[in-house]
């Protein structure tokens, strides 16, 4: 640059929505919450019918695509890349913890395959979790309603790029800080708890998993070490789809 500043090329990968159920030439246009899968019937017509790497109507990602999309980029020399969340696809009815875990380590595992050493910064979205959307408090300890066996998985799966001093954080709430490089720190924030789809804001809409006291206190930490930061969430804060109370908090930490 003629600035002679360092220059990075950064990749952001958000919202894969795979889904394994995917058929190519299966209706594209059909009445339920996702189509472009056997249960979805015949098209209509020719333009209404899956098509092969995938389709611009209500339709997620089959694998061969986001295999290929892979093989793709590491043919790039990519600095680091963001993976903003929803490896997950929209047929919730079709999803479990067990294939939830299985989608989050099948795509994890090819990106450690075809990326290499390139490193990533991932982040949790609100389709990770069964059911969608439901992000449980610390307080809740039963197996089966849960969410802990998520952030088991992601602490164990995002170790690769992130290493061991990241799992804390991640176990007790799906969030994370690292520093990418000298002077420049992430801060991955599991923003999906303020989401306004989220049940169990019903049992508690506080600060779930103590993230914004987290936050604060990283945020502090990096201007002492005169660092830049790079905020990551799934769930934009000011969005009507963003708890108040929860926004303000965020606000009030960032505009302090």
């Amino acid at each position: 640059a003629a600035n002679n500043k360092v220059q990075y090329k950064v990749l952001h990968l958000t919202d894969i929505h795979y889904d394994p159920l995917y058929k190519v030439g299966a209706n594209a246009v059909c009445k339920d919450v996702l189509c472009c899968e056997s249960i979805s019937g015949t098209p209509n017509a020719p333009n209404e019918a899956a098509g092969y790497w995938g389709d611009y109507h209500v339709c997620d990602m089959p694998w061969y695509s986001i295999d290929d999309l892979m093989e793709q980029l590491s043919q790039h020399n990519f600095s680091w890349v963001y993976l903003t969340g929803d490896l997950i696809g929209h047929q919730i009815a079709a999803t479990s913890p067990r294939i939830n875990s299985d989608i989050i380590k099948k795509i994890s595992q090819k990106l450690r395959d075809t990326l290499k050493n390139v490193p990533v910064y991932p982040i949790l979205g609100n389709h990770e979790p069964n059911p969608v959307d439901a992000f449980s408090p610390e307080i809740v300890t039963k197996s089966t309603v849960s969410t802990q066996w998520l952030l088991n998985v992601v602490a164990e799966e995002w170790a690769y790029w992130l290493g061991p001093d990241a799992k804390t954080t991640i176990r007790k709430g799906g969030y994370y800080s690292t520093v990418i490089r000298p002077g420049l720190r992430v801060i991955a924030l599991n923003s999906n708890v303020c989401f306004t789809n989220n049940i169990w804001l019903f049992y508690e809409e506080g600060d779930v998993f103590g993230q914004l006291q987290w936050l604060a206190n990283t945020l502090l930490e990096a201007e002492r070490r005169n660092e830049a930061v790079h905020i990551l969430a799934h769930v934009p804060a000011g969005e009507p789809t963003c708890l108040k109370k929860w926004n303000h908090g965020y606000r009030q930490i960032i505009n302090r």
